[in-house]
């Protein structure tokens, strides 16, 4: 799933760039903005039953070292 998401949000940067350096018009971008718009719920209903649990613990462990770190690094 991870490495859709990071295909697909690749695919949207490189829209982004295609229209800013003018190589696309509006019409042409927003035809390939929707079609990255449906592969994304294409992804989304394929993965929609996969259960990911949080772990309380881990998480609270995890932003206690984070928020140690910063303020460490930006005091």
């Amino acid at each position: 799933m991870s490495h859709l998401y990071e295909t697909l949000y690749l695919s949207y940067e490189k829209l982004w760039f295609a229209y800013e350096r003018g190589q696309i018009n509006e019409n042409e971008a927003e035809k390939r903005f929707y079609k990255l718009r449906d592969n994304e719920l294409a992804i989304n209903k394929r993965f929609k039953h996969v259960y990911c649990p949080t772990f309380d613990r881990l998480i609270k462990k995890s932003s206690e070292e984070v928020a140690l770190q910063l303020n460490q690094t930006f005091r």
